[in-house]
């Protein structure tokens, strides 16, 4: 079975994601587009303005949002 990503050199990796917040020793990111929701009640459609918390990333991870390389 093969792990290649069709289309992976298109799509930008965490590190280089402009929506990826790296930590000080460079050991993990997290993801200024992708939060955990909390599981207490939310209105419908989410907006965004609860409390949530940013997921983490990996730095090799490719953009979950599918953000494309500029070239």
């Amino acid at each position: 079975m093969s792990s290649e990503c069709s289309g992976c050199e298109l799509i930008v990796r965490c590190r280089d994601c402009r929506f990826c917040d790296i930590v000080p020793d460079g050991s993990t990111a997290f993801c200024r587009q992708l939060y955990d929701k909390p599981d207490w009640g939310l209105p419908e459609p989410y907006t965004g303005s609860e409390p949530a918390e940013m997921l983490e990333v990996g730095l090799d991870d490719f953009c979950a949002w599918g953000e494309k390389r500029q070239q």
